[in-house]
């Protein structure tokens, strides 16, 4: 009988006593114990395996787990030195704050003061054994007690290691995981500045220079500017994908990949499943989203699995609050079109939603884009960036469709008329549906700029991006068509579309019209289909779409 597949699961004592299927990560005990930083901070993606390192870190160290057992086997026993001289040999404070999503700043308050009260829960036997004083009792017990107000919140961690310190007489290792959760859902509702300045003093204070600490390692995603947070850090190491430590530690090697779909007979897809859900780039080395994998071995189907659980305000928030340059490199990477960037050595909120550095840098972190190639070697490189892998980009469509339709149901029936009139080259069910719908939706009304309906077109083609491949102002034979589609399956239809624009709003509709021909004109002049029949393409549908304002004309190769 096979092991199960730990979905969900993220505290290595689970994943271990009760034999779910493990990838064995724990060189990166060796590897952390030989980087020797006092605080060490690693980003990496969302659901790349974070906690469950954090969590076996916290196994191997702590004074208080004595489960060596837990270890046998595994790669980490080869080296008896770092056994002998680290194993169960410190106190160990882990806490997770991945779970703080509420939607204001004094709820937030209310939740980790839980969080910290089930922290101190765990050390009642400081309380109990007589050595706090009256003080410190009081501020126990109100921590215990959810009593405590925010001030002492804030310091609660720094304080906590001094009890700590004062019972074993030994210094305390700290391990805080998901360190930005709190602070990203801040931004992303609007009460940063209230957060910042908490988390300013809870982790700043027992980070920094402090008498109790044995070394700290902070997990994230995003490295929050130290202005921002870590002001006063002046021990802290930072590592993110860029870095060449810690590279094969979260995430899974392509041999981890090929090694588990052996384990359970679906090897043979190792193809399908390098394009949905291969890469990630840290450093040099190119991995595998893990909960993606965990999850296609379960359900044994490729799906979006990622995008599903992960945060999607990033992507939200850029086609909800982005400019119009944002929006149309947005939909560029979609079509494989790579953005330049520098990358910015950490993110500074609040985020400004226009086209920079700082959105690609977010977007790096975060696990949607990966660097291609390097442009220069400047002090600070320029890089090109694209999507990482098919995955992404389901999150990508799933968000460009959100920002288009904006939930309408007038707009889902023109948009299903629209797509079925493109696919079958009927020219004027594409014109009716546009007309009578699509062009007065929300989004069109807020895009109305030189490229705007040729970016609104693209948009909307996306609802069919996963069958057909879909391309922008790529070269076609003798020239740079505006849109080409290519189905997955050559037995289906091609489509070319060529745009034309009429500035003058109040156009005639028969120079409208004219401007169509031209179009669909264009497109046979230029032979923008013959490399699709080359390719295979049997049936090719040609249009020609031009607009003005709120009115549009199609015309067809059929017509």
């Amino acid at each position: 009988m096979k092991k199960s597949l730990p979905i969900g699961i993220d505290l290595f004592e689970d994943m271990i006593t009760e034999d779910y299927f493990y990838i064995d990560k724990t060189l990166f005990i060796k590897e952390i114990l030989d980087f020797k930083s006092k605080v060490t901070l690693i980003t990496r993606p969302r659901r790349f395996g974070k906690t469950l390192n954090m969590s076996m870190l916290k196994c191997f160290l702590d004074i208080h787990q004595e489960q060596r057992e837990l270890f046998a086997g595994f790669k980490i026993m080869q080296y008896q030195d770092i056994v002998k001289a680290y194993q169960n040999k410190h106190p160990v404070i882990f806490l997770s704050l991945k779970s703080i999503k509420e939607p204001t700043y004094e709820e937030s308050m209310i939740s980790l003061g839980k969080l910290i009260s089930n922290l101190y829960y765990e050390y009642q036997y400081i309380y109990d054994s007589g050595i706090l004083y009256e003080g410190q009792k009081k501020d126990f017990s109100n921590i215990t007690m959810k009593e405590a107000n925010p001030t002492e919140l804030k310091y609660s961690l720094k304080e906590l290691m001094g009890y700590l310190y004062a019972y074993h007489k030994k210094k305390v290792i700290i391990i805080i995981d998901e360190y930005d959760a709190p602070i990203d859902n801040a931004e992303m509702k609007d009460f940063y500045p209230k957060m910042v300045e908490f988390m300013r003093g809870f982790l700043g204070d027992a980070l920094k220079t402090n008498e109790y600490l044995e070394f700290g390692v902070v997990t994230g995603v995003q490295r929050i500017a130290k202005e921002g947070l870590f002001s006063d850090l002046n021990n802290l190491s930072i590592c993110s994908i860029l870095d060449e430590v810690f590279t094969e530690s979260f995430g899974f090697t392509e041999e981890e990949v090929y090694a588990a779909c052996k384990y359970y007979d679906m090897q043979d897809d190792m193809k399908e499943i390098k394009a949905f859900y291969d890469g990630y780039l840290f450093g040099k080395k190119e991995l595998y989203n893990p909960w993606s994998i965990l999850n296609y071995l379960k359900m044994k189907k490729l799906d979006a699995y990622w995008i599903n659980t992960a945060s999607m305000g990033i992507l939200k928030n850029i086609f909800a609050k982005g400019n119009y340059e944002l929006k149309v490199a947005m939909e560029g990477l979609l079509m494989d079109e790579p953005v330049k960037m520098r990358i910015g050595n950490h993110i500074t909120y609040p985020i400004r939603y226009q086209k920079s550095n700082a959105i690609w840098t977010l977007l790096l972190n975060a696990g949607y884009l990966k660097i291609r190639d390097v442009l220069s070697d400047a002090l600070i490189p320029e890089y090109t960036a694209v999507l990482v892998n098919n995955e992404v980009k389901e999150a990508f469509r799933y968000c460009i469709w959100e920002w288009i339709s904006e939930s309408e149901e007038v707009f889902a029936e023109g948009l299903t008329d629209f797509i079925k009139a493109l696919i079958s080259g009927d020219g004027k069910g594409m014109g009716t549906a546009l007309n009578e719908g699509l062009l007065y939706s929300p989004s069109y009304y807020d895009m109305i700029s030189e490229n705007s309906f040729h970016m609104f077109i693209l948009g909307i083609l996306q609802v069919v991006g996963g069958t057909y491949m879909i391309r922008s102002n790529r070269e076609e034979y003798k020239g740079r068509a505006d849109c080409t589609m290519r189905p997955h399956d050559k037995n289906k239809a091609a489509v070319v579309i060529e745009f034309k624009h009429a500035k003058d709003k109040d156009a005639a509709e028969d120079m409208i019209v004219q401007s169509a021909i031209e179009g669909l004109k264009q497109i046979r002049e230029k032979s923008y289909a013959a490399d699709m029949k080359v390719e295979g393409y049997t049936t090719v549908y040609e249009y020609g779409i031009a607009f003005s304002g709120k009115y549009c004309v199609v015309k067809s190769s059929l017509d």
